[in-house]
């Protein structure tokens, strides 16, 4: 049996080991020296910062609570020097796989944000009746097994090569502008290269441009980074003075 004193008593206390330890009577918690202070060791009373309700547990601390960190910047701050900073296991009471529920209420606009280096990187997040994928730094909005054996969204959709859809898709507009010369040529180059170079390119000429001129486009010097806009003028007149730009539009698969 512990000894058993009041609140005060125990923080009368003078001269005691690292590790001297007392049940205090008034918060009906048991607490041990740390070699500093008193440290709380149960949350069977009502001065601890875990305390029970029922079958429930729940933190009473008005701040953050850190695992590995102690000084935690956010409600759950979990820090672990290895490739898994935090473990989240779905099973019911028998061991059987269950569903784990994220729930991130608000409305619309609510969900989970993932950050690299305290850098927002990306987010999973309700749009409207859809849920949206977001990816801030890089290229891919979603990328699930890139082997094709998945889903990878670069700037289009493939679906697994037992589905119904692999497709690799590019685009993009062109703000080619004024020119003096006859012809111009642009290269264009992926954020992510092709597979290889056996895909096909659509330009469209830009309805912001003079209706009263008309260009001749062509793709060339195709390769798995990129191709080649080129534009000539169809009559026999030199250079444009509006604004020209076209859309592009690069698609690989089936």
């Amino acid at each position: 049996m512990f000894p058993q004193l009041t609140t005060a008593q125990i923080g009368a206390i003078s001269g005691q080991a690292k590790g001297t330890m007392v049940f205090d009577k008034d918060l009906n918690i048991i607490k041990y020296y740390d070699g500093t202070t008193w440290q709380t060791l149960t949350n069977g009373g009502t001065g601890g910062a875990w305390q029970n309700s029922g079958a429930n547990q729940y933190n009473t601390n008005s701040g953050n609570v850190g695992i590995g960190t102690g000084s935690p910047t956010a409600k759950l701050h979990v820090v672990h020097d290895g490739t898994i900073g935090a473990r989240i296991s779905a099973k019911d009471g028998s061991g059987n796989s269950s569903f784990l529920d994220i729930v991130a209420d608000g409305g619309p606009g609510s969900g989970i944000r993932f950050y690299s280096d305290e850098l927002f990187n990306a987010a999973i997040y309700m749009d409207g009746n859809d849920i949206s994928f977001r990816n801030i730094v890089g290229t891919n909005p979603l990328v699930i097994n890139a082997d094709y054996s998945g889903i990878v969204l670069p700037h289009g959709v493939k679906i697994s090569n037992d589905g119904f859809l692999i497709k690799d898709i590019r685009f993009g507009n062109l703000a080619i502008g004024s020119s003096t010369n006859n012809a111009y040529s642009q290269p264009i180059t992926f954020q992510n290269p092709m597979p290889n170079a056996n895909y096909t390119v659509t330009l469209t000429q830009n309805s912001l441009t003079n209706d009263d001129d008309f260009f001749q486009m062509q793709v060339r010097n195709k390769t798995a980074t990129g191709f080649t806009v080129w534009v000539k003028r169809r009559d026999a007149n030199t250079g444009w003075g509006q604004n020209l730009q076209v859309a592009w539009i690069a698609i690989a698969g089936q």
